[in-house]
């Protein structure tokens, strides 16, 4: 009996530990994956860093690439383009230029010389902005400002076909008014006195100048109101002012408005002249520029305004100009206006 007992109590010992035994690896298998894990956590941290710490390097070389990229269009065109013979497109080539020197943003001006590199090697005379869209790196903005650099240069910089000196009040039979007719007045013997016959219409232009947010612009009716004011003969119409230099399409219409308005005011007129004065007034500056725009808008329609409908759809007219414009056809007042006044 004692025997059976030793045997079963060896037996059941042994079971046991061949039990704990098999915990244990199960125990160190956990362990070992724990183990496995963590390593495998800190090989992707390791593999993290590289990653990002090569993809700094890629952007930087790739950013110190794009910059000698700019540089060389920014500065090493300017200088080839200059440096080239006058093309048929010089003054627009030069008109890129001075727009990316003037240009604040970096990109911009890359664009603009981009541009100025593209129309310097045509070889033939650029008419319109659209017909440049084609062309790798021509879009609409620099479109838009081709025509404008066209538009000005339709009169307003070319040279006149006709001698500066010429009087351009000329009538039907081809006789002109004399250079000398009270161009001056004297005073004293040793002292003559400058009268010009196109002070108000000068005054006019100038004030274009003054609300010009372009500098181009601002310069073109600057000239032209110093040509004008300094003529020795009356301007007669704007027709006629086009055969100075300085004088292009736009200028002349707003010049035949001007000597309209003492013939007889047309309502667009009327209406800008109201605009005028109330920009004038407002003091709020944004109240001011929304009223001078709408003036100049208006001034520059060919066609009659006859309610604030007919304007509606132009950029600029809200609905408070519109009831104005209303207000003004329907009773010819301005209450605002008169508020100020």
């Amino acid at each position: 009996m004692s025997t059976t007992m030793n045997s079963r109590s060896i037996t059941d010992y042994i079971l046991k530990l061949e039990k704990e035994n098999s915990e244990l690896r199960k125990v160190r298998a956990v362990l070992g994956d724990i183990d496995s894990i963590e390593e495998s956590r800190t090989k992707i941290e390791q593999l993290k860093k590289l990653l990002t710490e090569a993809n700094e390097e890629k952007v930087d070389a790739l950013n110190k690439l794009n910059d000698l990229e700019y540089k060389s269009s920014l500065y090493d065109t300017t200088s080839r383009v200059t440096s080239k013979s006058c093309t048929l497109n010089q003054g627009l080539v030069n008109r890129m230029i001075d727009l990316a020197r003037a240009s604040n943003d970096f990109y911009k001006s890359a664009t603009y010389q981009k541009a100025a590199d593209v129309i310097s090697n045509l070889d033939y005379e650029v008419q319109t902005g659209e017909s440049l869209m084609h062309l790798l790196g021509i879009g609409k903005g620099i479109a838009a400002k081709v025509d404008e650099y066209l538009d000005e240069q339709d009169s307003d910089y070319e040279e006149s076909e006709c001698s500066d000196s010429e009087s351009i009040a000329s009538n039907d039979e081809g006789s002109f008014v004399s250079d000398t007719d009270a161009s001056y007045v004297s005073g004293t013997e040793d002292e003559e006195y400058f009268v010009s016959h196109n002070t108000g219409l000068a005054e006019m232009i100038y004030e274009y100048a003054d609300r010009a947010e372009d500098n181009f612009k601002r310069d073109a009716y600057t000239k032209a109101g110093d040509t004008i004011y300094n003529l020795s003969y009356k301007i007669t119409s704007g027709k006629d002012a086009m055969k100075l230099r300085g004088i292009g399409k736009s200028i002349a219409k707003k010049i035949d408005d001007y000597l309209n308005i003492k013939k007889e005011p047309s309502m667009n007129e009327k209406l800008a002249t109201c605009f005028l004065k109330l920009g004038n007034l407002e003091e709020p500056v944004y109240k001011s520029e929304a009223y001078w725009n709408a003036a100049e808008k208006i001034r520059d329609l060919d066609y009659i305004v006859m309610s604030g409908d007919d304007v509606r759809h132009l950029r600029g007219f809200g609905p408070s100009i519109c009831d104005k414009i209303d207000e003004y056809i329907n009773t010819g007042r301005m209450l605002r206006l008169e508020e100020l006044s």
